[in-house]
């Protein structure tokens, strides 16, 4: 159900509005309030426009002054790259021609990176990248180049054209750099190696230290990958990052070579203007930004003039209509709230209640989920008025009406539809036992003590509970059989009562059985059974699962799949399993003493029981105390039980483990299967639900499932045992899937220990 006004406020009574008239505003004052508005309009569309037009034209000017430090350090940077490839060409062909000795080779070298400043190193290598002269303005170690990019792309290419490189980091160079190269040729045409000019980062960042002016400006140039090369104001930090994600980076990849734009810095998240522009043919870029703060500073101070006028212009507009419509206000909401909310308490009337229970979504609900709806009717009501007085009465009422909201922790929509009378609809599904509860909860908090003047009294009322969508679909037809229920209990002396008379059957019956487990546990109405497993090659007795029975003496055998539930939610599931525990582990070692059995007992543990701290302890006192050998205990678990609370439960098993302790999981292949997660459990067999062998015969997917968890349960050292066997067809698909053993009633029924002994006498197993 879509969640509908939880508890409405009960207000107090000074709240209370006074019943009035409605008086509708005159023609003419409706005329002039229209007026004035659409004035007030027009002249915020104006300031509006003008503030608009006022911002274009500064980021205009932003951006005309951007472009102006982009073409600066484009030429600079063309400039640069020209006045290094003159030198590279000129090496180049004087080595073509005229080819030089070694020892003068580095001579001529330094003598021509002289004229070219922006270069920290210009060297030669042969056709395998070593470097067989060089000159540098730093010392450097390099010996060889071969394994650069640019270096294998040089020797790629069939002409002798200008290679500029990607930047990267040099650890010679100790920082970022671009190389320019060429190649080179002897005179005999063939390829001799390349010439190699180093251009640092620093270069850059001494002309852009000339161009920006302001904190809040910043220049740079990065590769096309939008790699940062080099940056003013520099942060160092960030050098050599990609700015993945940034505008630029999408404008670069688009195909644009250069534009303007505005959005946030990909680097310091400052808004800014931005103009880029890419170098020519040259693999690099130049980007500028101005911080926005900056460009929008003066257009922002005439804002703050626009707001305060039209703020001051606002205020005395609306405080006159305000003025003109506050009476009409006041009295047509009064008129509206007292039509629609009781005066005393501030609840709705029963007509509210009941549009806002039409006008909500009943989502559909679980099976034994419902929508109560509850009448709640104060005893002795005409006794409680005369004897406190209309004043007193009313406070009274007001208490009450709180108490039904308080502390209860369920979304709720509370009315008062008669002087007597609330009424009470929980707006989230609710299972019958929690509406029990709730209930209980709700009479303990009503009757409470009151005190009024120098009295005190106890109230007390009687719910009368309807259940949607099984006692009505509207209200009127819920409200109507929460009366019947009310009555109905008010005849009974109950303190609530459900409508529907199946339903308190069978509350009954479950709350008979919370009160009925414990005495059983006591009386020795439990009693385990024992049904067989067995391998199937060779097909042979392996161990035996112990399960657990109810035989009441007056109500005879009680399914497991009705009191195990409610033993687990109460917890009763703790003493009844660690009973259950003891029987077996103390029935297997009695077989083994008499030499008629030599496999494992196997004993399921709830989510409850895996929970509960004391459970090492459990296991191993019962063992020490029943003698029985711990690789003779197999405790079955199931998948859901693990994810409860995984980590602890994982440390339980693997501490029983340690000990000896054999685990299984049990019902595998449904609720939380993940063989990702299966190695890492603490277990060494696997029980193969039984929904899928009851199909394995005939539906193809059940057979590949069965042979996806043996083959996997094998390959991680597990054995397979298949459950609910019924059928000697299912043996043979079993066998031939290599399964280990099985369980079922083809093989052997669930039957008591005394039933058991004779048929292991016998070897009839």
């Amino acid at each position: 159900m879509k969640t509908a006004n939880p508890s409405l406020p009960i207000p107090s009574r000074s709240r209370t509005l006074n019943t009035s008239v409605d008086a509708p505003l005159s023609a003419k004052e409706r005329i002039l309030i229209i007026t004035l508005i659409l004035l007030f309009i027009a002249f915020v569309l104006m300031l509006a426009v003008e503030a608009w037009q006022s911002r274009e034209r500064e980021l205009a000017s932003a951006k005309r002054y951007l472009h102006s430090y982009v073409d600066q350090a484009k030429g600079h940077a063309t400039m640069s790259v020209d006045k290094v490839d003159a030198i590279l060409r000129l090496v180049q062909g004087r080595v073509k021609n005229i080819p030089l000795p070694d020892e003068e080779l580095s001579i001529f070298l330094q003598k021509h990176l002289a004229a070219i400043p922006s270069a920290t190193s210009l060297l030669m290598t042969d056709a395998e990248g070593n470097i067989i002269a060089r000159a540098a303005k730093t010392h450097t170690c390099l010996v060889n180049i071969s394994h650069r990019p640019y270096f294998k792309e040089l020797m790629k290419k069939p002409s002798e054209a200008l290679v500029i490189s990607e930047p990267f980091f040099s650890e010679y160079e100790q920082g970022w750099i671009i190389t320019l190269s060429r190649r080179w040729t002897a005179s005999n045409g063939a390829l001799a190696g390349a010439i190699v000019a180093v251009l640092p980062h620093t270069f850059f960042l001494r002309f852009y230290s000339q161009i920006v002016s302001g904190s809040e400006e910043f220049i740079a140039i990065t590769d096309l990958n939008t790699r940062l090369l080099a940056r003013y104001p520099e942060d160092p930090a960030k050098r050599g990052q990609i700015l993945t994600g940034s505008t630029f980076e999408r404008l670069l990849q688009e195909g644009m070579d250069e534009g303007v734009y505005i959005a946030p810095s990909h680097d310091d998240h400052v808004e800014r203007v931005f103009a880029f522009s890419r170098v020519g043919t040259f693999n690099i870029a130049i980007i500028a930004g101005l911080a926005t703060s900056t460009v929008l500073g003066e257009w922002k101070r005439k804002i703050i003039i626009f707001s305060a006028v039209t703020v001051s212009s606002g205020v005395l507009l609306f405080y006159f209509l305000a003025m003109l419509v506050r009476n009409y206000t006041k009295l047509r909401y009064q008129s509206k709230y007292n039509e629609l909310y009781d005066e005393v308490t501030g609840l709705p009337k029963l007509k509210h209640f009941e549009s806002i229970f039409e006008s909500n979504t009943f989502a559909a609900t679980k099976s034994g989920m419902y929508y109560p709806l509850m009448l709640v009717g104060i005893d002795g009501y005409n006794k409680m008025t005369i004897t406190l007085g209309e004043k007193n009465i009313n406070d009274v009422i007001c208490i009450l009406a709180s108490r039904l909201d308080y502390g209860t922790g369920h979304p709720k929509l509370i009315g008062r539809i008669e002087e007597d009378k609330f009424i009470l609809l929980l707006t989230e599904p609710q299972r019958l036992e929690d509406i029990s509860k709730y209930t209980e909860n709700l009479l303990e908090t009503f009757s409470m003590p009151l005190s009024v003047g120098r009295e005190e009294f106890i109230p007390s009322c009687t719910i009368g509970i309807s259940l949607y969508p099984n006692d009505g679909k509207d209200l009127p037809t819920l409200l109507h059989n929460a009366r019947v229920a009310l009555v109905e209990g008010r005849s009974r002396n109950d303190r609530y009562h459900f409508f529907s008379s199946e339903l308190n059957a069978l509350i009954a019956h479950r709350w008979w059985m919370e009160s009925a487990l414990p005495k059983a546990l006591r009386n020795n109405e439990l009693t385990v059974y024992y049904q067989a497993q067995f391998s199937l090659s060779p097909r042979q007795l392996v161990g035996f699962e112990a399960l657990l029975r109810w035989n009441h003496p007056e109500k005879g055998f009680i399914s497991p799949a009705q009191f195990i539930p409610i033993a687990e939610r109460t917890r009763m599931i703790v003493p009844i399993g660690a009973w259950v525990l003891q029987e077996a582990c103390a029935q297997c070692q009695k077989w083994l003493e008499m030499g008629l059995f030599s496999g494992k007992m196997a004993v399921n543990l709830s989510a409850v029981q895996l929970q509960n701290a004391d459970l090492l302890d459990l296991v191993t006192s019962t063992l020490q105390d029943t003698g029985l050998p711990p690789h003779h205990l197999e405790l079955e678990i199931t998948e859901s039980a693990i994810m409860t609370d995984a980590e602890n439960v994982l440390a339980q098993l693997d501490s029983l483990r340690a000990r000896g302790v054999q685990i299984s999981l049990d019902d595998f292949g449904t609720g939380y299967s993940n063989f990702s997660h299966l190695a890492n459990l603490p277990v060494s067999k696997l029980k193969i639900d039984r929904s899928f062998i009851q199909d394995i015969t005939n539906n193809a997917t059940s057979r590949t499932v069965v042979e996806c968890i043996i083959s996997v349960g094998h390959k991680l050292g597990m054995t397979c045992l298949a459950e609910g066997v019924e059928h000697e067809s299912q043996i043979l698909h079993l066998t031939l899937k290599k399964c280990d053993a099985v369980q079922g009633f083809l093989t052997a029924i669930p039957q008591p220990a005394e039933v058991i002994t004779p048929i292991l006498q016998r070897h009839e197993w």
